[in-house]
């Protein structure tokens, strides 16, 4: 039994922006290629985007998770980027960025004050969490007033009732062995209880409670957009075990230097793949798995 859902994503849209270029909002259960069509109506001759993405390995494992992809093939334990699947995804999120339909700033993830944020772009994806750490914030600090929405975060094509990114964690368990079963169930029919809810309610918090009619919603948004999809049953997690400490920080930032670089046309795209396969692959013999 659990009180929250976790790792709920949605797309954020400033309705404003659209109301203004008469471009129509997004819909629930969207694909990241319709998302990208959407922000390439913007125009781009004024300061504006269609869609803000924090850097280019966020943009890489966003639409990966949409599609179930891994960067590593754990069985032999090798890289899986130079491969067919995640080419596209690297000449979707290019073609992205040369038609100046999404922006890529490489900014902290502390940074509260970002292009959607500022009203710059017109779309963002990101966690439940956005609300409280960017627009409640920075409303609260600067009088900030974003007119924005929800839809559902991008999906995948073959399943669009399914999402990838709607994942439940944080179960309540009860040691068999325990002398005190009783006054634990006790404490997990609270954490669950309507009560336990209600009073959650009152304040935003990291993620949305799993008695959805009790989430924190005082302006009245489409909170449904975080749960309204399916969690995708058949989704496999990356088991971190079988790689070394901190090997996929570093791929994060391999990931991140070679799209740059590719971004700037220091490199073709073809060059910063195959560097990010062969400098990931050197990271992992540089040390033994666990």
């Amino acid at each position: 039994m659990k009180d929250h859902l976790k790792r709920t994503t949605a797309i954020y849209y400033n309705k404003d922006l659209f109301d203004k270029y008469q471009i129509p909002y997004p819909n629930d259960g969207m694909t990241w290629e319709e998302v990208i069509q959407l922000a390439k109506r913007f125009p781009t001759d004024n300061g504006v985007s269609g869609l803000y993405i924090q850097d280019f390995n966020t943009f890489v494992n966003e639409i990966a998770l949409s599609e179930n992809l891994k960067p590593v093939n754990e069985k032999e334990k090798k890289l899986a980027l130079n491969t067919e699947s995640y080419r596209k995804i690297f000449e979707m999120i290019m073609d992205a960025y040369e038609s100046k339909a999404v922006v890529m700033p490489f900014l902290d993830p502390f940074n509260v004050y970002d292009p959607f944020i500022i009203g710059e772009s017109a779309m963002t994806v990101d966690y439940y969490y956005y609300m409280n750490n960017k627009i409640n914030w920075a409303k609260e600090e600067k009088g900030n007033h974003l007119n924005w929405e929800l839809a559902t975060a991008p999906v995948d094509e073959s399943n669009r009732e399914v999402s990838s990114f709607f994942v439940a964690s944080g179960f309540l368990s009860i040691n068999a062995e325990s002398e005190n079963k009783q006054a634990a169930w006790e404490f997990v029919k609270f954490i669950n209880s309507k009560e336990y809810a209600k009073a959650k309610s009152r304040t935003n918090g990291f993620s949305p409670l799993a008695r959805t009619g009790y989430i924190y919603n005082p302006e009245g948004k489409r909170m449904e957009a975080f749960f309204t999809l399916k969690p995708d049953l058949d989704r496999s997690f990356v088991n971190f075990d079988l790689f070394p400490d901190g090997f996929f920080g570093s791929l994060q930032d391999i990931i991140n230097s070679e799209g740059k670089a590719a971004m700037v046309g220091a490199k073709t795209l073809d060059e910063a793949i195959s560097s990010m396969q062969q400098r990931g692959e050197q990271q992992l013999e540089r040390n033994e798995p666990k």
